[in-house]
Order: C-alpha cells, then structure tokens, then sequence
C-alpha cells in the first residue's frame, strides 16, 4: 500500500519497556496482540491476541489498513 509501517514492542528486555505495567493496564491486547496506531496515535485498529498464523497477522493488517485508508482489497 505504499506505507512505512513501525512495529514497536513494549515490555521487559524491549526497546519500550513498562516497568510500573501502566501500559500492560492501558493496550486492552494480550500479550501477543497487536495495535495499529496512526501517527497522530489514534488506535486505528486492535488484535486481542497473537494472530494464529504469519497468513493471518498479513490478511489482519491488509484488512485493517484497508478500512483506515478506505481502499478497496486487492
């Protein structure tokens, strides 16, 4: 999509780390979830949990960019 994505993970022996678990309180994610945060760090989109396959964290973001950008799948 033409995009320059950022993936930061937060949490013990991360480049973010969260040592009083305020963010741990704030994501509403597992542990293995994932948020797609825009740059003006509005939560865009939200994966409870770690996507069951690499096919299925692919076709989660796709989808989820899609109905940020408005774009049609393809």
């Amino acid at each position: 999509m033409g995009l320059t994505i950022t993936p930061v993970s937060i949490g013990p022996g991360r480049e973010f780390e969260d040592p009083y678990g305020t963010w741990a309180e704030l994501r509403e994610i597992e542990d293995g979830g994932v948020l797609l945060v825009r740059p003006d760090m509005y939560v865009a989109a939200r994966h409870l949990s770690s996507p069951s396959s690499p096919s299925n964290a692919f076709d989660w973001l796709r989808d989820a960019l899609t109905a940020v950008l408005h774009r049609a799948a393809g």
